[in-house]
């Protein structure tokens, strides 16, 4: 609250004030709720949400396409579990990628965005159709067969 500056600054001490006077207590979540009515309207929030349930990585790298699925989750109003992220994250993944991530049945975030990068930058685009196609089962922590 101390950060704001200029017209929302004006706009807080106005609104905190109105509040106080009305005998509610003025506390994070209330100043966030505020906030988010005032500058970020509901119309604006449906329809991050209805962005990031249509996000697919399309051309971005998987650091963007995971910087944008991080941030656009952040708008998605169910509750969800860290390994139902994991399977949105990877169906929308390009689709030689997804295709071998999918299966893997990954329920925690951190290890799939490892393994997605893993895959990329140390063997390239072109693992990820060889080992889909000779279906090996490799480790991709360890890389041990299993």
């Amino acid at each position: 609250m101390y950060m704001l500056t200029g017209e929302a600054k004006h706009w807080w001490r106005g609104t905190s004030q109105m509040l106080i006077d009305r005998g509610v207590v003025v506390d994070w979540v209330c100043f966030k709720r505020d906030f988010l009515e005032k500058y970020f309207p509901e119309s604006v929030r449906h329809a991050r949400e209805a962005e990031f349930m249509r996000l697919q990585q399309g051309e971005m790298s998987v650091t963007k396409y995971d910087m944008r699925f991080k941030h656009l989750a952040r708008f998605y109003t169910q509750a969800t579990s860290e390994a139902w992220k994991c399977r949105k994250f990877a169906e929308g993944l390009k689709y030689d990628l997804r295709r071998v991530v999918v299966p893997m049945a990954i329920t925690e975030f951190p290890a799939l965005l490892h393994i997605h990068l893993y895959l990329l930058i140390v063997w390239g685009d072109w693992v990820c159709r060889y080992l889909y196609c000779m279906l090996i089962c490799l480790c991709l922590l360890c890389l041990q067969f299993l």
